[in-house]
């Protein structure tokens, strides 16, 4: 089993997971990956992009509140809220 740890930074909370070898990798919580695909979503074709919203949606443990502190804090909420009431 993976050993994960939270650390929080400037941009929101960063994991950090232990990989087979047993170094640390970073990754980001959920929250802040959907966010960061919806900042880049020009990288990504069109059908990946709303397969990975409808699946974040259909999450039990998706956080709608934390997901629009971040797209707040980074001036994105209008465009994840118009994705948002259109998924939901």
């Amino acid at each position: 089993m993976n050993n994960i740890e939270n650390i929080v930074d400037n941009s929101g909370t960063l994991l950090t997971i232990d990989n087979s070898y047993g170094h640390k990798i970073p990754i980001y919580n959920l929250e802040r990956t959907i966010y960061d695909l919806v900042r880049s979503r020009s990288w990504f074709e069109i059908q990946d992009y709303k397969t990975v919203l409808k699946s974040y949606i259909a999450r039990k443990d998706k956080e709608l509140n934390k997901l629009m502190e971040y797209a707040k804090s980074f001036r994105i909420d209008k465009k994840i809220r118009e994705y948002m009431e259109v998924m939901l």
